[in-house]
């Protein structure tokens, strides 16, 4: 997705809340307004909005409120005070731990777009709130088997979207969140990225890669690269890029060429066959040359 040309398509798309969010949640918000008792025998409906609905319509605007924080540097002062991920963190922790995973994620996935690809100086606080975000998913993950089922429900809500969701912002954001809940359960224990990943299915390669951004291990290189080199998807390759991002520091000198290699030979000017990496898509074309630019200053060019 290209960036925003100004403050205000910023805005526009900040505001933009996603259907598979918002309709589930005007269910729950217009159900809860029907309040039922039963007085000298017979059933009574009344209607009225309370604190539960309330609660429903502010959480509708959710994503929305989590992208204008990343946008805003992590606060934003209101005439009750002053939000910030910091109190959002609070907020979820508290929940009970089987309903932490969706606010979480969704955190974690607004911060690792900012992250990844946005302004420099807000990078390493987005770093902290995804990381954060990500370890408040680990508290409340049980132990290694119910981590196992996790990612395994992770790996197919993955499949289904990409078989079943057309291409959009909507689906991205999806899968966004998907890699941010595996990132965090891989925290919570050991998970062997080559047990996922060399599965060969997709959605296990995203929890293999989300693994490897975890825990990363210059044994899991080949994986990244072959992730760069041969991704089975757009969403696929920018993980990759993460896992490089996450793996780069601790590699010697022969494993980040091979790494700077991979990145190199997948930039184009228009994408081919071999070349996915383009300016059609500026997250991937931005976050590809910025970790060039760290990484790879003294590599030698990618064969052509």
């Amino acid at each position: 997705m290209a960036p925003p040309r100004d403050v205000w398509e910023a805005l526009q798309r900040c505001l933009e809340l996603p259907r598979r969010w918002v309709v589930p949640i005007a269910v729950l918000a217009l159900v809860s307004t029907v309040h039922v008792g039963r007085k000298e025998g017979s059933w009574e409906f009344a209607f009225g909005v309370g604190s539960i609905t309330a609660t429903l319509v502010a959480l509708a605007w959710l994503p929305a409120l989590l992208s204008v924080i990343a946008l805003t540097g992590g606060k934003i002062k209101t005439s009750a005070g002053e939000a910030s991920t910091g109190g959002l963190l609070d907020f979820f922790k508290s929940l009970p731990p089987g309903e932490r995973e969706a606010p979480l994620a969704a955190l974690a996935a607004a911060a690792e777009n900012v992250e990844a690809t946005g302004p420099v100086a807000r990078r390493p606080q987005a770093r902290r709130v995804r990381q954060e975000a990500e370890e408040a998913i680990a508290s409340a993950a049980g132990g290694p088997h119910q981590v196992e089922e996790r990612l395994t429900e992770l790996a197919q809500r993955y499949d289904n979207l990409r078989a079943h969701t057309p291409p959009g912002p909507d689906r991205t954001r999806a899968m966004t969140q998907i890699a941010a809940a595996a990132r965090g359960y891989a925290r919570a224990t050991t998970v062997t990225a080559a047990r996922w990943f060399d599965s060969g299915g997709e959605g296990a390669r995203i929890v293999g890669l989300a693994a490897i951004q975890a825990a990363p291990s210059p044994r899991d290189l080949d994986r990244v690269v072959d992730a760069i080199s041969h991704s089975k998807s757009a969403f696929e390759q920018f993980q990759a890029l993460r896992s490089a991002d996450a793996l780069a520091p601790g590699l010697d000198a022969a494993g980040r060429t091979a790494l700077c290699r991979a990145i190199s030979g997948q930039i184009a000017e228009v994408e081919t066959s071999e070349k996915r990496i383009t300016p059609a898509d500026q997250s991937r074309w931005a976050y590809a040359h910025d970790l060039l630019r760290r990484y790879c200053k003294d590599q030698p060019p990618a064969a052509t």
